[in-house]
């Protein structure tokens, strides 16, 4: 990967790291996993399809991610004190939402940590515009 590639990344259910995705000609393949990413002009998506998918059967499966340019330079000066904390549960919400609920759609600067947690500045708040399948063409 170079920096500053455009990235989709997701959490790894089976290693317990990150997966990295980047475009292919055959379409959006995995190149490699980590412990920590970091990205910036961030999109977080759902696929509505995969999270009714996961609600109906009761069984996970990869329909969220978070799309952005990676950082291959700068993953130690990270500033947690001007970020918020971001999540995704698809039991509870159809977007990625801050720790009081609000939805994400996006921000300036993503950190994907070891322990999961995923730290964003200058969030883009609001209801999620398009789904992922818009998004792949």
């Amino acid at each position: 990967m170079k920096h500053l590639e455009r990235v989709r990344v997701y959490r790894n259910l089976t290693t317990g790291n990150w997966s990295i995705q980047t475009k292919t000609p055959e379409g959006w393949r995995v190149r490699g996993h980590a412990t920590a990413v970091e990205l910036t002009n961030a999109d977080c998506n759902v696929s509505d399809a995969g999270r009714a998918r996961v609600l109906r059967k009761q069984c996970k499966n990869v329909h969220a991610h978070i799309e952005g340019n990676i950082d291959l330079h700068n993953m130690s000066g990270f500033p947690y004190g001007d970020a918020d904390r971001i999540s995704y549960n698809p039991y509870r919400a159809g977007t990625f939402t801050t720790s009081d609920g609000e939805p994400v759609t996006g921000a300036r600067r993503v950190r994907l940590n070891p322990n999961h947690s995923v730290y964003a500045i200058d969030i883009n708040r609001g209801l999620q515009s398009t789904s992922t399948q818009e998004k792949a063409s």
